[in-house]
Order: structure tokens, then C-alpha cells, then sequence
């Protein structure tokens, strides 16, 4: 990403769109131009033995 143009940012989004990415992305300004983007991706366990991440309460509320 280090010689990233601001009119490809929005094919970088769509990519990660479309891909399996779970994170942040932050873009930092400077006179209305992006000098900085961070990608922070997030992994969340999938093995079953790691058990359902969500509180009880996230649960409730989706049976209502």
C-alpha cells in the first residue's frame, strides 16, 4: 500500500469487502489528502472447543 493513489482507496474497501477481512481501517488527513492507512485485522476462533464468543444477552435479543 505504500504508493496507494486516493482514487484507489475505494478498490482497496471494495476488496476487502469482498474478501474474508474482520478488522478496522483507519484513514488519516492532511489537507484533505490521505497520507496514512491502517489495516487492523481481527481473528476470531472458529474450533468449536473455543465455544459461542457472544453474551447471553447479544442471543436474546436476536429470538425477539
Amino acid at each position: 500500500m505504500a504508493s496507494l493513489k486516493n482514487d484507489s482507496i475505494p478498490e482497496v474497501l471494495a476488496e476487502l469487502a469482498r474478501s474474508t477481512f474482520y478488522g478496522a481501517v483507519e484513514l488519516k488527513y492532511e489537507a484533505g489528502v490521505i497520507v496514512l492507512i491502517r489495516k487492523t485485522e481481527t481473528f476470531k476462533p472458529t474450533e468449536p472447543t473455543y465455544g459461542n464468543n457472544r453474551s447471553a444477552s447479544h442471543e436474546r435479543n436476536l429470538s425477539r
